[in-house]
């Protein structure tokens, strides 16, 4: 018969929490746990850990993260602690050819700005991924100029200064993790069978022409 014991669960940000697990002895010296998800009831699970000079993160027995001030012991607000690290999904959201990816341009307008009337108004910001999948990708992605001119257009309407940078995923057709050769996020087709030819799609002339005509934009505006 399987006996409860509690075990030590190594988090991806290096925390450890307790969790409830059954195990099973064996005629050998080794003992083989199955982990039941369950969380231990009556136990201090909290797990402290340290964030840079002057952070210190706790997670409680819920999962409940709390972020504090090393010197003073004030709890730090954090978008993360916020939002209770939790992932939504609207039925009338556009899937992108990723099956986690969505097309939700108004969430960038929603996140920037609370991001600039809550923390900060003068932190610079780097948008350093902004693109879509698409399977069977053709050269005319007409899906992804959508996807980029709705981000664009929702980051332009915000006028934040903070703003400093937009680098869209990706510049070239890439191996995408588990997906592989499936499907391709990039700007620029690469013919895997042609001795990797290279081939810019209809959203790289969109692009060009866009940073083109906010060049000729700002010289004007410096010119007067």
């Amino acid at each position: 018969m399987p006996e409860t014991v509690y075990v030590k669960v190594t988090r991806k940000d290096g925390t450890t929490v307790s969790r409830q697990a059954e195990a099973t002895k064996s005629s050998k010296p080794s003992t083989t746990v199955k982990s039941t998800g369950k969380k231990p009831k009556g136990r201090t699970t909290a797990v402290t850990t340290p964030l840079g000079k002057d952070l210190t993160q706790t997670v409680n027995e819920e999962g409940k993260v709390t972020i504090r001030d090393s010197n003073t012991g004030k709890v730090e607000e954090t978008y993360y602690v916020d939002e209770k690290n939790t992932v939504s999904v609207d039925s009338n959201w556009l899937q992108t050819g990723a099956s986690w990816l969505y097309t939700v341009p108004f969430g960038a307008y929603k996140l920037f700005d609370y991001i600039h009337t809550k923390y900060s108004e003068t932190l610079p910001i780097y948008i350093t991924e902004c693109g879509m999948a698409q399977s069977l990708d053709s050269l005319t992605d007409l899906d992804r100029i959508h996807y980029l001119s709705g981000y664009l257009y929702e980051i332009e309407r915000l006028q934040h200064d903070t703003i400093k940078g937009f680098f869209v995923w990706s510049l070239l057709d890439n191996f995408e993790w588990a997906r592989g050769f499936n499907e391709s996020f990039g700007i620029i087709q690469v013919d895997y069978t042609n001795n990797f030819e290279r081939t810019p799609k209809s959203s790289f002339y969109f692009l060009k022409n866009m940073i083109g005509m906010s060049q000729t934009n700002t010289i004007n505006t410096n010119n007067n």
